[in-house]
């Protein structure tokens, strides 16, 4: 490895590896302590590279748009704090957008740099996937907070903390996995590790019981035999990944089985950790059977290998076609079928899938119908501009008819559209479909960067798919993956290897990312005091208190460090002082009914006037909480002006 753009590409992978992996160990980087530290480092490495590393490539036609697609995408986001009310978030979610278009460069730039060994631009999700899974089995067979590890209906919750992003992390690495195995001619004991890593990662994904992952898999796949010129070595291999897993199926039914978090479920989860690690273990040896044993003493035509290719396709298209035929007939026929998933999305609320003892199936039903009515609506109102970034844990409070109160619309184009209006979903869809124009690009320049973009296409698919019905957009440790490998298929098509070094964009490029590092900064320092406050906040409330303003000064836009000060201070008994405290938090958040509960619950005893002023504004803006109902009506005792 004397090629030294084969070095920095090394030290490269092993950075974003590192990365990937970090962030999905600690909750999918959704929380700012694990999120700016990564964006940190992101940013400051691809200042480096862009200062100092080669770039045979030029940055054009549908991968340009796609990264100024983004780029534009993020300042809009950043501008939307003038009218959002919820301003921190919206300065949050841009360096969110910011991070992901330097991640989809920094694809671009390390495929570059490989060069002909550009598959291994695959190896970051493939290697950071089968670590964190194989670190999760030995945590789900060895721990014992079980609450920490599944959630109250007995689904998958660790290590992301949610169902939905498990599988979807897990998932996306499985189709690099898979391409690796595939496309690579690399020596067949690291195939076969591969395989065996594929096995254990389908197991974690059935483990936690992801409906919305089901279609997301049918698409990936889809999009996988599409693009690869390798398919019945896809199918052999897939195979081989897939029937060992089939062999652990009703172990892992168990935990969902059990139908809850409790104690009782912890024998089960750890025979589950067992029997996903002995078919990981089987499927490593039958895979180094087939890969060592087997197929150096098969030899097949080119002709005959593509012929059983297609028949492989048209079969399993045959399969799902007559499949999905069957099913639908004994659900009512086409228009019975349909009638009846729409209506189980109308409803508000979650079925109960426990009586059918598994998760998967028909049932649509939730309450993202709700979740999208909220945010068709605030696009409609506020079309041009949207609500700003952030607004729509907002809207949705003071407009819901279910109980909960998401933070997003759980589609990242709901998302857009009720945040930024028609001009930040155009931008999200001219990032998406550009992004894809440009990886087809590459994968007509030979079976190499075919079977690349297949591999990373597929990763993208299944991301795109979960993130259009689930709350995956600002999980940064799942979408950065997916648009890392967006990057690395739009590269193959760049290449020019007369492509001047010394571009006039590489100063203010540098600039821009140094000064995007900077702002990490205290937004990273402002979640770590107030992390740090909330610690401490029973054991030393002074030094709470202390941190919680340190919190709030670091982040000028943020009421939630002053709430969370003004609430010790009011327990401590300095009333004035949480008075002060609750009005800055207003003044910084009018719209937010927390600031407004709070600013009328410590007014309660010297104002009651101004109490219920505040009260009744809470109640606005979140009429179905209980806790504001009843200040109400503690206040309603009260006579006026006492």
């Amino acid at each position: 490895m004397t090629d030294p753009r084969i070095r920095i590409a090394a030290l490269l992978l092993v950075a974003v590896t590192t990365l990937i992996g970090w962030w999905a160990w600690k909750q999918g980087a959704y929380f700012g302590p694990v999120f700016y530290p990564g964006a940190f480092v992101v940013f400051g490495l691809l200042a480096m590279v862009v200062a100092l590393a080669p770039l045979a490539a030029r940055l054009r036609g549908p991968a340009r748009v796609a990264l100024l697609a983004l780029v534009a995408l993020a300042a809009w986001m950043l501008l939307s704090a003038l009218w959002s009310p919820t301003p921190a978030a919206a300065v949050k979610y841009a360096e969110h957008i910011f991070l992901y278009a330097a991640v989809f460069g920094l694809g671009i730039w390390i495929t570059n740099l490989l060069a002909a060994r550009m598959l291994l631009a695959l190896t970051p999700l493939a290697i950071a996937g089968t670590l964190v899974a194989i670190a999760t089995v030995i945590v789900l067979a060895t721990g014992a907070d079980v609450t920490w590890y599944l959630h109250e209906d007995a689904t998958l919750r660790f290590p992301i903390g949610y169902r939905n992003a498990n599988a979807a992390f897990f998932m996306i690495c499985l189709w690099s996995v898979l391409a690796l195995a595939v496309e690579t001619d690399w020596r067949w004991e690291l195939r076969a590790l591969a395989i065996g890593a594929g096995t254990i990662l389908i197991e974690l994904t059935f483990l936690a019981q992801s409906r919305g992952s089901v279609p997301g898999v049918a698409l990936a796949l889809l999009v996988y035999l599409i693009l690869t010129s390798n398919r019945l070595r896809a199918a052999v291999m897939l195979g081989l990944m897939v029937l060992p897993a089939l062999l652990a199926i009703p172990t892992l039914l168990d935990v969902y089985r059990h139908g809850s978090a409790d104690a009782a479920v912890i024998p089960l989860l750890r025979s589950s950790a067992k029997a996903i690690g002995i078919t990981g273990v089987v499927s490593l040896l039958v895979s180094s059977l087939a890969l060592g044993g087997i197929a150096p003493r098969l030899w097949l035509r080119e002709r005959t290998i593509s012929s059983i290719g297609r028949i492989a396709a048209v079969t399993a298209l045959l399969v799902v076609l007559i499949g999905g035929s069957l099913f639908v007939s004994r659900h009512g026929g086409p228009v019975g079928f349909v009638d009846q998933r729409v209506k189980e999305f109308n409803r508000v609320g979650y079925p109960d899938l426990h009586g059918q003892g598994i998760r998967y199936g028909a049932n649509v039903g939730s309450n993202r119908h709700d979740f999208w009515r909220v945010a068709i609506d605030e696009g409609n109102d506020h079309p041009l501009l949207g609500g700003g970034g952030g607004a729509f844990q907002v809207v949705y409070l003071e407009h819901r008819l279910s109980d909960e109160g998401p933070e997003d619309p759980h589609s990242m184009e709901a998302l857009m559209f009720s945040e930024l209006g028609f001009p930040g979903l155009a931008l999200l869809l001219a990032f998406l479909l550009s992004a894809a124009l440009a990886a087809w690009k590459s994968k007509r320049l030979g079976p190499r960067a075919a079977g690349l973009v297949a591999g990373c296409l597929a990763g993208a698919a299944q991301w795109f798919v979960q993130g259009s019905f689930d709350w995956l957009w600002n999980y940064p440790g799942i979408t950065a993956p997916a648009i890392f490998l967006l990057g690395v298929a739009a590269a193959p098509a760049l290449l020019d290897p007369f492509a001047s070094r010394s571009g006039r964009w590489r100063r203010p490029a540098v600039v821009a990312l140094a000064v995007l590092a900077l702002v990490t900064v205290p937004l990273f320092l402002s979640d770590r005091y107030a992390q740090r406050a909330y610690d401490e906040s029973t054991a030393d409330p002074h030094a709470a208190i202390s941190d919680f303003e340190r919190a709030a000064k670091l982040d000028p836009l943020d009421a939630g460090p002053l709430l969370s000060k003004g609430s010790v201070e009011l327990k401590l008994g300095e009333a004035p002082a949480a008075l002060k405290t609750f009005r800055e938090a207003v003044d910084r958040e009018p719209d937010n009914y927390a600031a407004q509960y709070y600013l009328a619950s410590g007014l309660a005893e010297s104002d009651a006037d101004a109490a219920r002023v505040a009260a009744d504004k809470a109640h606005q803006l979140n009429p179905q909480d209980p806790g504001i109902t009843a200040l109400q009506r503690r206040l309603d005792e009260k006579p006026s002006g006492g």
